[in-house]
């Protein structure tokens, strides 16, 4: 996995109805933020429609505290700094 990639768990496969059409399958799928972002909005494909919608955005905030906990985000804590180098504004040193 890479370190831009989140962990979610999909319980059924479906393709988007964006005009990307990003695939899902069953099981742990590996995503990109543009991909997590189209997965936790996507509404279209499911017959539940907002409520698996909703399903899908707590899948992305596991996968998101799932990422934030492992273990390669501390060993690699200063290049993460680095990557956000210019993003906001602080006054204290790192």
């Amino acid at each position: 996995m890479h370190l831009a990639e989140l962990p979610l768990i999909q319980i059924m496969i479906f393709d988007s109805k964006n005009i990307l059409g990003y695939h899902f399958n069953k099981g742990e799928n590996y995503v990109n933020g543009e991909q997590a972002l189209i997965f936790a909005r996507e509404r279209y494909a499911f017959q539940e429609g907002d409520r698996q919608r909703g399903k899908n955005q707590m899948e992305v905030i596991r996968g998101v505290v799932k990422k934030a906990l492992s273990p390669e985000i501390l060993t690699s804590y200063s290049s993460i700094l680095s990557s956000l180098d210019g993003c906001f504004g602080t006054n204290i040193t790192y």
